[in-house]
């Protein structure tokens, strides 16, 4: 241990106080271990949120329609259901349609509110996408993805996807 400036001290310890040393010093590490493990579990929260609101901030960006399709760049496609949830009730739209790209392929979520899905499917509604895409996915009445390696084709899919859901959903 440093004693002073240029000075240092050599301490030692033996005998049955090294067995007491060591026990403290397990305690003191496995206190400090459980306070880093909440500490990371709050950042991890935090951060969570913090991506959340940004995705959700970048997926309403310059958005005057009623429907909601949009490319969100890479993000792992079991994000895209609660990220879809939150936009349809913030924004209370009829559909919210979110695509991303992960690991080399694309994932597209079309989410219908349930007003909307009374009368219309996500599943049917999303099949000329899937069939540009050649898509595999399914779903039920409220919400459909699908996925495909077809990442050059996404530009097509949205462009399709957002001329049907204007065309379908313009009496919701």
């Amino acid at each position: 241990s440093s004693v002073g400036s240029g000075i240092r001290r050599i301490e030692a310890v033996a005998g049955p106080a090294l067995v007491d040393y060591w026990e403290k010093q397990h305690a003191e590490a496995q206190t400090e271990n459980i306070s880093l493990r909440e500490q990371n579990k709050k950042l991890q929260a935090e951060l969570k949120n913090a991506r959340e609101s940004s995705l959700i901030a970048k997926s309403s960006k310059g958005d005057n329609n009623s429907n909601m399709v949009r490319n969100l760049g890479t993000l792992a496609p079991k994000e895209l259901k609660p990220l879809a949830d939150k936009i349809l009730r913030q924004h209370k739209l009829p559909a919210v349609a979110l695509a991303a790209t992960y690991e080399g392929k694309v994932s597209l979520l079309l989410a219908l509110a349930p007003h909307t899905a009374q009368e219309h499917s996500a599943v049917k509604l999303l099949e000329p996408a899937q069939k540009i895409l050649e898509a595999k996915g399914g779903g039920k009445p409220t919400l459909a993805q699908i996925g495909s390696p077809h990442t050059d084709k996404l530009p097509q899919a949205l462009q399709e996807l957002q001329k049907i859901l204007e065309q379908t959903l313009e009496t919701v």
